[in-house]
């Protein structure tokens, strides 16, 4: 089913392939939209503020592989994949009841790598054409999380940044794709695949600072630097016990993302 490699060479018994793929797809709902619609710039329990910011659905991705057969059947391919995908400029706006106006760009980048299986099979006499259905096992590498923003009001402008990375990060991946062979060593490859993220504490710095994403108890994001730790523990009144301190921090901020995506490759086999 797949070619092999001449006898001179050690790999002979394992056929291998190569390629390189391009995706395109939309990113499902996730802790991600409920840390955006209730983001806060204000620690302040009597400030409110009205979120809005741009659609985020599209998450291209690139990769290489690298593929050898034959490891346990003729049928089934183990590998070796690399890439990353990112998110395109994301709009974020925000008025606050007390005249402030903020408005920001977001971006993310997620290096990433995993070790794949699939298993491929071919219509009874089809030559050009075959299918395989497998998934990946992965890792993300240091995923990128940058906003670069203004505060603005009638006394003041100002500006906020931030740069994080995560500490971990994870990858699933399931799809299914057809193949098409141009001649012996060349052929298309096409399909969808679901891929699901998760990545973990990010640090790095806001404005300078050392400091992190949490999430507040609304579920909002904030980004927090140590020298607003203190005002994380604010007074709020409670109908029934009255004036109480207590924090508006729930957690530091983990993403999960699933990406839904139709990819294209480009391959050679020896």
């Amino acid at each position: 089913m797949l070619a092999t490699i001449g006898s001179s060479n050690p790999l002979s018994a394992f056929p291998f392939e190569i390629g390189m793929s391009g995706s395109v797809g939309y990113r499902s709902a996730s802790t991600l939209d409920t840390g955006l619609n209730n983001f806060r710039t204000s620690l302040s329990p009597s400030v409110f503020s009205v979120t809005r910011h741009s659609d985020f659905n599209s998450m291209p991705s690139a990769e290489g592989w690298i593929r050898i057969g034959d490891v346990i059947s003729d049928q089934s391919l183990f590998g070796l994949m690399v890439g990353r995908t990112y998110a395109p400029d994301i709009s974020v706006r925000q008025l606050r009841t007390d005249g402030v106006y903020f408005t920001s760009k977001w971006n993310f980048l997620i290096p990433y790598f995993g070790l794949t299986y699939h298993y491929r099979f071919r219509p009874l006499e089809s030559r050009r054409w075959s299918y395989e259905v497998g998934g990946t096992l992965g890792f993300v590498t240091e995923p990128r999380w940058r906003t670069d923003g203004y505060f603005q009001s009638q006394f003041q402008l100002s500006r906020q940044h931030t740069s994080h990375r995560a500490a971990y990060g994870s990858l699933l991946r399931i799809e299914g794709a057809a193949l098409k062979s141009l001649n012996d060593y060349v052929f298309l490859r096409g399909g969808l695949s679901h891929t699901f993220m998760y990545l973990g504490r990010f640090t790095g710095n806001v404005n300078g600072s050392d400091g992190y994403w949490v999430n507040l108890r609304n579920g909002g994001l904030f980004p927090l630097s140590a020298s607003q730790f203190l005002q994380t523990f604010a007074i709020d009144r409670d109908p029934i016990l009255g004036p109480t301190q207590v924090s508006l921090i729930r957690k530091q901020t983990e993403l999960s993302l699933g990406v839904t995506q139709i990819f294209v490759s480009v391959g050679l086999r020896f």
